[in-house]
């Protein structure tokens, strides 16, 4: 019986650790070179493709400045509330109806994130001139949609 539960633990074990391995890629592979102006992963210069004027660019750098600025607090109730309904959990605390609030918080949370980002975006594609965003487009720019963003061929 000893090496039963033994077997079964070292299985179990094994399982779990096999589990992460699988789980520890990115989630969705070839998303990650996404060519929004400011984004974290930009691969293209958006200044030399675009021929951006001085003033595009004071303009832009503005428009970005302020969504940080605006979006920062967000971030941090959003990555607040999820660590509080990941440790409501392990608290006497825990009713479904707390974590419905929570998730509920989270989800609006994301949609005001959204929703900067796409005024961001659409302030952005109306600074750029016909032929700037015909090149915007082409090269997959952000234009505020939902689902944009991917570059060519991902959106």
């Amino acid at each position: 019986m000893k090496k039963l539960v033994m077997y079964g633990t070292i299985a179990l074990a094994l399982v779990l650790t096999a589990s992460q391995l699988v789980f520890a890629g990115p989630k969705n592979p070839g998303q990650g070179d996404r060519q929004c102006p400011g984004g974290a992963n930009v691969s293209v210069n958006w200044v030399s493709e675009l021929k951006l004027t001085d003033d595009q660019i004071t303009k832009i750098q503005t428009l970005l400045t302020k969504s940080n600025t605006e979006t920062a607090p967000l971030y941090v109730k959003l990555h607040n509330t999820q660590t509080e309904l990941r440790n409501l959990g392990w608290t006497k605390n825990y009713s479904d109806d707390k974590v419905k609030t929570l998730q509920d918080t989270i989800q609006s949370t994301h949609e005001a994130i959204q929703t900067s980002h796409q005024t961001m975006y659409e302030a952005i594609y109306n600074l750029l001139t016909d032929a700037q965003k015909k090149i915007y487009n082409e090269k997959g720019g952000c234009t505020g949609n939902p689902g944009d963003c991917r570059g060519p061929g991902n959106g």
